[in-house]
């Protein structure tokens, strides 16, 4: 890409040259000068040309995406696994050893990388988690340092915990802020409370973090980061917040309506999906407005592939959460019906986490 762009700044200057006027002697030094600058563009170009030339053939050599898919089909056949090449990891971990220096264990972590590049299907058991546990055997910096490489980000996460950190907490503690995926080893060392002030500084920054972190944080958070915890909970994503919901309910004098309704405010701004996961949460307490976002994202009785368009992480559907909390009944259509002339009558019970009809309104 850098080649190509150089390229293109060639073009006008090398019309510019051509159309210096020949017969000026006045100022014979500001052509020479730009002579001058052409060439040393000129072997820019060229050096830069040559990188993307041996970048090309290193990836030449690594496994390559599908490029034509005969038959769509399901969505199966429109998929193919790609993996890294078996024969040439296990190469690189014949060359791992207990007298491989820091520089070498570097160079092999790149190489994993390059073969790792285009891979689309994931697995502990992949030989990339063995080999870069056994690097970080060798030199845990190393690792921590590749923890920033996207394409070994997968199996790095797999490895941390077969890696001995106990003589390297120091170094641990200190990336902690950088690397996130870090606070792994703190919970399975037991170092949780030495990382209090960069947890909880994490979630006052609202910084997009592990699942892990939040709980870690959770051990450590006093009364007054609750505010802070209640924030960060609002912001996560959908997939994640199921998780940090049932996390939250288990904490003693926390104000998880608080956190709920920060959480709903928010989800105005997101879309359908990441409401409707805020939306079963803040229907159980107490929000009305969450109710029917549950009742108005129920598929039609006659589109039977429409009962999944809105599932929820966990496996439930808006369906299901509607029975749990309310005694509306019946078809999807009798549902909605139910809702629409039932609405205003609704009361919400916090103690059942349930809402009733007001008798009053029973027909």
């Amino acid at each position: 890409m850098q080649a190509y762009g150089m390229k293109t700044l060639l073009l006008p200057l090398c019309c510019l040259v051509a159309f210096l006027p020949t017969g000026i002697s006045a100022q014979p030094s500001v052509e020479e000068q730009m002579l001058e600058e052409l060439k040393l563009l000129r072997a820019d170009v060229k050096a830069l040309k040559a990188q993307v030339d041996s970048l090309e053939e290193k990836l030449s050599e690594q496994p390559k995406p599908v490029d034509e898919v005969e038959d769509l089909g399901p969505w199966g056949d429109a998929w193919q696994e790609r993996k890294a090449d078996p024969e040439k990891l296990a190469e690189i971990e014949a060359k791992i050893n207990g007298h491989l220096t820091e520089g070498e264990a570097l160079q092999l972590v790149q190489e994993i990388d390059l073969l790792t590049a285009g891979q689309n299907s994931f697995s502990p058991q992949d030989p990339q988690t063995r080999l870069l546990a056994k690097i970080g055997n060798l030199h845990p910096p190393v690792i921590i340092d590749a923890m920033s490489l996207h394409n070994l980000h997968h199996h790095i996460d797999y490895g941390l915990n077969r890696i001995k950190w106990r003589d390297h907490k120091e170094l641990v503690l200190d990336q902690l802020a950088q690397q996130p995926g870090l606070v792994k080893v703190l919970i399975s060392n037991g170092w949780v409370e030495e990382a209090t002030p960069t947890l909880l500084d994490g979630l006052r920054a609202r910084e997009d973090l592990p699942i892990e972190w939040f709980r870690a944080a959770l051990v450590v958070a006093e009364p007054g980061d609750h505010d802070a915890v209640a924030r960060y909970f609002a912001g996560m994503e959908a997939w994640e917040i199921d998780e940090a919901y049932d996390l939250l309910r288990l904490e003693r004098d926390f104000d998880l309506d608080h956190a709920v309704e920060l959480a709903w405010e928010m989800s105005r701004f997101d879309d359908q999906h990441d409401r409707l996961a805020v939306a079963q949460f803040a229907a159980a307490h107490g929000h009305l407005d969450a109710l029917g976002v549950l009742f108005g994202a129920l598929p039609d009785d006659e589109d039977p592939e429409g009962e999944h368009a809105h599932m929820f992480w966990h496996g439930e559907d808006p369906r299901s959460i509607i029975m749990l909390l309310t005694p509306a009944r019946g078809s999807n259509a009798e549902l909605k019906e139910w809702f629409e002339a039932k609405e205003k009558f609704l009361i919400f019970d916090p103690n059942r986490s349930k809402w009733f009809v007001q008798q009053a309104s029973v027909s």
